[in-house]
């Protein structure tokens, strides 16, 4: 089930942007919605971790797939389900554009929508410029 996609455009190149995202210790310094996060190891295919919302308890975090400078894919595990969050960079003319969809699986998917659903909708854009507007001046 698809919670969300939004996009923007940056003037950060995509190895700025990259940076915050491969540096997971730090998602809580643009993402307002998480109180930390980290991984055990390398920003790699596989590696897993943890992630504590806000709101929410501690959850485990997965890397499923990693593409420096252009994307990567991880997921958050729930009880009977999982949240899928792709992130995208892509040139546009000088530009980055930035893209992150939310997706939800599993059995209890209708109860996390409706849980958590609406406050990853709701964040999103702000998220998301949060980041670009620190990779703009770093």
């Amino acid at each position: 089930m698809l919670i969300t996609k939004h996009s923007i455009l940056t003037d950060a190149p995509p190895s700025k942007i990259w940076k915050f995202w491969s540096d997971v210790k730090t998602w809580h310094t643009w993402d307002d919605g998480l109180d930390g996060a980290d991984i055990d190891g390398e920003f790699v295919k596989g590696s897993s971790g943890w992630l504590k919302p806000a709101d929410g308890p501690k959850v485990k975090l997965e890397l499923m797939e990693v593409r420096v400078n252009e994307f990567f894919h991880d997921i958050t595990k729930l009880p009977l389900g999982r949240i899928d969050f792709y992130h995208t960079l892509e040139r546009v003319g000088e530009q980055t554009k930035i893209t992150q969809q939310i997706e939800m699986h599993g059995l209890l998917t209708f109860v996390f929508s409706r849980l958590i659903g609406k406050g990853l909708r709701e964040r999103l854009p702000s998220v998301m410029n949060t980041l670009a507007r620190q990779a703009e001046k770093a």
